[in-house]
């Protein structure tokens, strides 16, 4: 059993546990396996960034309730383990970055920004491999924790596995003609989409989000997308960045707006599938556009 933080929960206990996931699309693969049996709570419910989280006493009473918490690992939400151990040390903490079946990746020496080589990018979730993996997970401890629940979970996941392989099938749809296009967004947030359906690697505005880039950045940048035609650029809610919004002015561009912690979406199970789908339609949109402005 993968418990990295806490204690194991006892399989005699009576009740399903009480967990908590941190960010919206990785509640809902956890609301998906537990459909029927449980409803996990989200600790993330807004448009913020975990990278700028600061706990309110809401936060401090749900993660004070939960058994079990899902989360993408200390990359992500850096305030968490410090924050469950001070008021509730001992929840099982499950993270994504610590189990073997998921697939991590790293921006290598020949990236176009300035993250360390090998550093670990912790945005697992937007990899529909890696959804498959944590449901796969998440099923197997949930079972083991609550046995009258073991079947159930087993299949709930199954069944969500199921709906995700069509869901990839029509993203790979989407993006067939965006295949190797590169695309500008503020900070590298997008990387496990990009290479789970083939687009270029991304052009990177900050290395890490909370850094301003310099002026002698933004003309690298500039040249860049000029040099490359990139006529593709990408926003974020978290990061209303002015850098963006400054060299979309000046090439004449509307930058597409993509939420890689789907904030604006209401909380379920159906969330996972649908984002995933509409952001592969507003990059296909954004590389068209990009396509009918050239001469």
């Amino acid at each position: 059993m993968l418990c990295v933080y806490g204690t194991v929960l006892s399989a005699a206990d009576p009740e399903p546990p009480r967990v908590l996931a941190t960010i919206k699309p990785i509640h809902s693969i956890v609301v998906a396996v537990m459909d029927g049996i449980s409803e996990p709570d989200l600790l993330l419910d807004g448009n913020i960034s975990p990278h700028l989280f600061q706990a309110k006493p809401s936060h401090i009473r749900t993660a004070g309730r939960a058994e079990v918490v899902v989360w993408a690992g200390e990359g992500i939400e850096r305030f968490l383990p410090s924050m469950m151990q001070n008021i509730n040390d001992d929840a099982l903490m499950i993270s994504m970055a610590e189990h073997p079946s998921v697939q991590y990746r790293v921006r290598d020496k020949h990236s176009n920004h300035d993250h360390n080589e090998g550093e670990i990018d912790y945005h697992f979730w937007l990899d529909p491999k890696n959804a498959i993996a944590l449901a796969g997970v998440l099923a197997e401890e949930l079972a083991e924790i609550d046995p009258p629940n073991a079947d159930q979970y087993k299949s709930n996941a199954a069944t969500f596995v199921q709906q995700l392989g069509s869901t990839t099938t029509e993203i790979r749809t989407l993006l067939a003609a965006a295949e190797g296009r590169k695309y500008f967004i503020y900070h590298d947030s997008l990387q496990y989409l990009e290479l789970a359906f083939g687009l270029g690697e991304a052009i990177i505005v900050a290395p890490q989000p909370q850094v301003q880039a310099g002026g002698k950045r933004l003309r690298a940048l500039r040249n860049q997308l000029a040099e490359q035609q990139v006529g593709c650029l990408i926003s974020e809610p978290q990061f209303r960045s002015p850098v963006v919004k400054s060299i979309a002015e000046d090439l004449g561009i509307e930058p597409a707006l993509i939420d890689p912690l789907a904030t604006g979406y209401k909380a379920g199970a159906d969330l996972y599938p649908s984002w995933l789908v509409d952001m592969a339609t507003t990059l296909a949109d954004c590389f068209f556009a990009s396509d009918n402005r050239k001469p």
